[in-house]
């Protein structure tokens, strides 16, 4: 440092310029989120606001996690459906409840009448 640097004015950086952010993002809240390039299409859960809800944590056979908002009138076969919309895998799939165990066999079942209220399932393809 030579003393001619001692003696000027100190000048701060320029600012940087602010370049608003262009990518894609996710809310820790997300619901029926579906990842990017994949459309839920009519097969989608329609939710009444007007009756009872609830929310169903799947479990995909992939090892990723899947949230559905539905009515207690939906049934196992609209979850299906959603499931698969969501996350094609054009195969046969089965769902389970995680406790207590239970098969979900009946597609006509209300997810009142299966004990889907606020539980957790998981999706086994074959």
């Amino acid at each position: 440092m030579n003393s001619s640097e001692k003696n000027e004015e100190y000048k701060p950086p320029p600012k940087p310029k602010v370049v608003a952010f262009s990518g894609a993002g996710h809310s820790v809240g997300e619901i029926n989120a579906s990842p990017a390039g994949t459309k839920v299409d009519a097969s989608s859960i329609v939710v009444d606001g007007s009756k009872p809800i609830t929310t169903i944590q799947v479990r995909l056979h992939d090892g990723s996690r899947l949230t559905i908002k539905c009515n207690h009138t939906h049934t196992i076969g609209d979850i299906k459906s959603h499931i698969e919309a969501a996350h094609p895998s054009g195969k046969a799939m089965e769902l389970r409840l995680s406790y207590p165990s239970k098969l979900l066999v009946d597609d006509f079942e209300t997810v009142q009448d299966a004990g889907l209220i606020n539980a957790s399932i998981t999706q086994r393809i074959f």
